[in-house]
């Protein structure tokens, strides 16, 4: 798992909270505005988590690193 920042949430009306979306991660996968994104609910070592996915993924012609594999990963 790589980390890419850090954030604090924000109150969203009555509904929930919000969070900001890193751009690397938007630009990466061609998300723009008002595009749906799926969250899925796991357990990452011990930690109960959000996971964020692209409902469509584009195909954008480039390789993005598999956070699993250390060596595809650049710091």
């Amino acid at each position: 798992m790589q980390k890419i920042s850090e954030y604090k949430l924000r109150q969203y009306g009555q509904r929930g909270v919000s969070l900001t979306i890193p751009r690397v991660f938007a630009n990466d996968n061609g998300i723009r505005f008002g595009d749906p994104v799926q969250i899925f609910r796991g357990n990452i070592d011990g930690i109960d988590s959000l996971i964020i996915q692209p409902k469509a993924i584009p195909n954008l012609n480039k390789e993005i690193p598999d956070v699993n594999n250390p060596k595809e990963v650049k710091e």
